[in-house]
């Protein structure tokens, strides 16, 4: 707290200010470090075809069960795997607090989930982000999914833990914005590595932003929090689900409805109340909003108004270009936010665009990102049977059901509470 307090006053810009006081706020609110949830771990074994490996998922409550983490196993079925907990972030069914395991001694992240208190829909983006986590926990671009344990009252998902922090603050350690060239190198062109890999897969992330991108030790960038993530072959986006100021025109453009995203949600049921779904495309106009905002401080269409804001996402095309600016890097963010989801170009294309290659990679740069391997296509079935219909009624059963809510934007939550400049 002292640490932020500190870099609070030396902050450069009110948006800033602003921003980081809001994750000040959060952690000053933040319970007593001494609180200890129950924790039981859940069983995945990797033995059992996946149809049946989402039953013991679902209706596992102590089996005891391990994980190799670093060639030690860990089990993750007692209260005392974890200690010195430092909460993180509290929301209104979620906590996410830092954990010491006493196994490996190694630092972990752990995200829990009231599920006695969630409703339907609630519990349907709990179980998806889970297995979404699960089929891409290879990706070396993605932050590692080390298992997930639950008790009678809550869920919890234990994650690797990126000791940089995430990227907003290490951007504002560092003034508040980066060169066109560390931009590039750090931040934009291994994220579009891991977005094309996703994206093959045809899965969406939704909420691309500083606080959802992390950095290990050694400066490589992990993403993270796939909390609003989907298979757009499972299911058809079509909420305003992410951060207002990384949302795409056409997510905004959708109005309300009784409707609630899920497998069972076809084109003729949006159709019938004037919504369309949207696609991977949203991913490609955050990452615009993301490399104006490293360069010159803040997202483009940032405004103290949020209906004002949203007007200027769907209906404006008035950009403000420094003009100390490479016209490369203009050019890439004109391209990235087209208003026309179909002319924004693909992960894999902008990463031959004249901007990146500008800042050819270096190999031996710190963190340097690995070659990245062939995009993995994600079955549409095997998702399917990991977030079956059948499976998910057994979990909600532990929970009081709810009529669906009109979907809420995430919040700009902090994932860390330490993360220093980037070098």
């Amino acid at each position: 707290m002292v640490q932020l307090d500190t870099e609070l006053n030396k902050a450069k810009g009110k948006d800033y200010r602003e921003r980081l006081q809001k994750r000040v706020d959060a952690l000053s609110s933040s319970t007593a470090p001494n609180t200890k949830p129950s924790v039981v771990e859940g069983c995945f074994d990797e033995k059992l075809p996946i149809s049946k490996q989402v039953k013991v998922i679902a209706t596992s409550k102590r089996n005891k069960c391990s994980s190799k983490y670093e060639g030690k196993v860990v089990d993750y079925h007692k209260d005392s795997v974890f200690y010195n907990r430092l909460e993180l972030y509290r929301g209104s069914v979620s906590v996410v607090y830092r954990a010491t395991c006493a196994t490996t001694r190694q630092q972990v992240i752990v995200k829990a989930y009231k599920t006695h208190r969630m409703n339907e829909k609630q519990l349907h983006k709990a179980n998806r982000e889970i297995h979404i986590m699960k089929a891409v926990r290879g990706d070396p671009g993605v932050v590692r999914y080390m298992g997930h344990f639950e008790d009678k009252f809550m869920t919890f998902i234990v994650m690797e833990f990126c000791e940089r922090g995430d990227l907003f603050k290490s951007v504002y350690l560092n003034g508040g914005s980066l060169s066109e060239e560390k931009a590039v190198t750090k931040v934009i062109r291994p994220l579009l590595q891991v977005l094309s890999r996703l994206h093959a897969g045809r899965i969406a992330h939704r909420d691309i932003k500083p606080e959802n991108i992390f950095l290990t030790g050694s400066g490589r960038l992990k993403l993270g929090d796939f909390g609003l993530a989907l298979s757009t072959e499972r299911e058809l986006p079509f909420t305003r689900s992410g951060t207002l100021d990384y949302m795409a025109p056409e997510v905004l453009a959708n109005p309300a409805t009784d409707l609630s995203e899920g497998p069972c949600i076809t084109l003729q049921d949006l159709t019938a109340r004037g919504v369309q779904p949207y696609d991977e495309k949203v991913d490609i106009w955050a990452v615009g909003i993301l490399a104006y905002e490293l360069v010159v401080g803040k997202p483009p269409f940032e405004m103290e108004d949020e209906q004002y804001t949203m007007k200027l996402i769907m209906n404006s095309n008035r950009i403000a270009f420094p003009p100390a600016m490479s016209k490369e890097w203009a050019d890439f963010i004109r391209a990235t936010l087209s208003k026309s989801p179909e002319l924004r170009p693909s992960a894999e294309l902008l990463l031959a665009h004249p901007w990146l290659r500008r800042f050819p990679p270096r190999d031996d740069a710190p963190g340097a990102s690995p070659p990245p391997p062939a995009p993995r296509s994600i079955d549409a079935a095997e998702l399917a049977a990991q977030i079956s219909q059948a499976a998910l009624s057994e979990w909600q059963g532990k929970a009081a059901r709810a009529p669906p809510q009109t979907p809420a934007k995430a919040s700009r939550a902090p994932r860390s509470a330490e993360s220093p400049e980037i070098p």
